[in-house]
């Protein structure tokens, strides 16, 4: 019975663990979300607008280097536009529910962007 005990133990720091490192990737992707509004009023720039992965990663930019995914140590996808209100800017390549390689329901998306 103690195994028992121990093993649903385990099982459920695992889950837990899983879910706090989700809640990270989804920040981070809002984050990145603020740095591309900051960016694209700073620049006086309109949705549609291109932008690259060098307006963020570097010296006297929002992040000095490039930021993973806690889960899967997976990369960003970002988009090569400023996106229209209620779009990502960034997906994490590593957990997106669009690549089919990993169960839908633990995909690093929000379910609600129109605070972004």
């Amino acid at each position: 019975m103690l195994l028992s005990l121990i093993s649903a133990l385990f099982i459920s720091a695992k889950y837990y663990k899983e879910a706090a490192d989700k809640s990270s990737c989804i920040t981070q992707i809002s984050q990145f979300q603020k740095a591309v509004r900051t960016y694209q009023n700073l620049n006086s720039l309109a949705n549609g607008d291109s932008i690259s992965s060098s307006d963020f990663y570097g010296e006297d930019k929002p992040y000095r280097v490039k930021v993973f995914c806690p889960l899967g140590g997976g990369d960003y996808n970002l988009l090569e536009e400023i996106p229209s209100s209620g779009v990502a800017f960034a997906t994490c390549a590593e957990y997106n529910a669009l690549n089919g390689s990993k169960d839908p329901s633990q995909a690093h998306t929000s379910a609600n962007l129109s605070g972004w």
